[in-house]
């Protein structure tokens, strides 16, 4: 698709407020695109790691490595991971984890750090996944 009309926009943001103003769209494009939700939800993931490494769960060669993945993964390869599986925070886990071998997700990271937990304190209880997703609830 080369050109698009304003009744194909998605959000009014994509052509009624900047689409035609260069200027405006340089200043937002940083904030209100598909480029910016990518790279902002992947320094979340880089946010959840470096946590995991203060606690003491993930070794800090291994944050290192997570974090410069989630500097470089780009918006074309979660948008062709997306594609494949039709979900966009999977797709983008799949593209870090692709650059490292890395996965997770913050449900499946707070599992692992309390099995982690029990484990240090020497707990005799231990909880299935299914036990600890319906404390979620």
């Amino acid at each position: 698709m080369d050109t698009f009309s304003l009744f194909d926009c998605v959000s009014p943001l994509d052509f009624r407020y900047y689409g035609g103003d260069e200027r405006l769209f340089q200043a937002l494009s940083p904030y209100v695109s598909e480029r910016a939700r990518v790279r902002y939800e992947a320094r979340v993931e880089a946010a959840l790691v470096r946590v995991l490494e203060r606690r003491g769960l993930c070794p800090p060669e291994a944050a290192d490595a997570i974090v410069r993945a989630c500097e470089e993964v780009t918006p074309e390869e979660v948008a062709a991971e997306e594609r494949r599986i039709r979900h966009n925070v999977r797709a983008l886990v799949n593209a870090i984890r692709a650059r490292v071998p890395y996965i997770t997700t913050t449900t499946a990271a707070l599992a692992a750090a309390h099995g982690i937990l029990a484990a240090q304190a020497d707990s005799d209880e231990v909880k299935s996944l299914q036990e600890y997703h319906a404390l979620l609830k």
